[in-house]
């Protein structure tokens, strides 16, 4: 299946702004949303086999046993979950619901064909998946475009992610596809990996940076250190120097080398870049979340250089 990565929807924007700059997107909850969200909860757990109380426990959710403004035996733990939930956590219980639902990735149009033919397995597994998406997450999807929220639903079905810029979406989507090699590694699920830390709801700058620089580990080593089992960004950032004669880059430059140096610049700065690498005496910062997404976005462009061939050996 083609590994894409993020989602693109139309969003309406009211008459009143479309002559106007873009209505940007809302990282909050409005009222109007909310409602809808809260009616989406109900609805969704009542009638899965979502667990209201791995709900609970998973939001750090408690119900008071004596509440001031209704009787506890009033209300059942789904209409708790849906209608009592402070609205700063109302996404991470939307989020905990995806998790929990059945596997139902998002419908995709296929550009590129099969390695192999799907087994009835993986065919049944398609559909099984499909008509969850459209009985649970299409509906909400519908609900966050038309509230012009921040998120979307991920491709896989499984959480919430704040939505990207198709062109970017579109680049690690065909990195990962071109890392689908065995001599590649794991390169195309490191980034994957990075990619959804990096844009997540509630997002892991420290991890993504980390699995954006394992992600070209795992897409160059077959190129620059095949017998080093133990290679890192660093050592390879030590091979380049003495086999870069033996490389060839697709865009050479004038000099014959520009290219090679604009490859060993990228991955000497996602290396030097991620500060939390080690421990010391001394407080150590966390990468940020705008050095993150940086982070990735290099990884994205190397990883697809090595994994199709766009620098290779001579």
């Amino acid at each position: 299946m083609t590994p894409t990565v993020s989602r693109v929807t139309n969003i309406w924007t009211p008459l009143s702004t479309r002559q106007g700059a873009d209505q940007p997107l809302r990282d909050d909850v409005p009222a109007a949303l909310e409602t809808a969200l809260r009616g989406w909860i109900e609805e969704t757990v009542r009638d899965s086999s979502v667990s209201e109380q791995r709900l609970l426990l998973r939001c750090d959710l408690v119900r008071d046993p004596n509440p001031a403004f209704e009787p506890s035996n009033d209300i059942d733990d789904i209409e708790f979950l849906a209608w009592f939930t402070p609205t700063e956590k109302l996404l991470d219980v939307v989020d905990a619901t995806l998790n929990l639902l059945p596997t139902g990735s998002i419908p995709t149009v296929r550009t590129l064909p099969r390695a192999s033919k799907p087994t009835a397995f993986e065919t049944m597994a398609d559909v099984m998946g499909q008509m969850t998406f459209t009985k649970y997450r299409s509906p909400l999807q519908q609900l966050l475009d038309d509230g012009r929220s921040a998120y979307t639903i991920r491709t896989d079905g499984r959480a919430l992610m704040r939505r990207v810029d198709r062109t970017v979406a579109a680049l690690v989507g065909a990195a990962i596809h071109a890392a689908e090699q065995p001599n590649r590694g794991s390169a195309g699920v490191q980034l994957r990996r990075a990619y959804h830390a990096a844009y997540a709801l509630r997002s892991d700058p420290v991890r993504a940076y980390s699995d954006a620089i394992k992600a070209v580990e795992s897409a160059a080593q077959a190129t620059l250190e095949p017998n080093n089992h133990k290679a890192t960004l660093g050592t390879m950032l030590g091979a380049l120097l003495q086999i870069g004669p033996q490389l060839e880059v697709a865009v050479p430059g004038r000099t014959d080398v520009e290219g090679l140096e604009t490859v060993r610049s990228m991955m000497s700065m996602l290396w030097d870049g991620q500060v939390s690498r080690h421990g010391s005496q001394q407080a150590i910062p966390e990468e940020t979340l705008e050095q993150a997404r940086m982070a990735v976005d290099i990884a994205t462009v190397l990883v697809r250089w090595f994994s199709a061939g766009a620098i290779r050996r001579r």
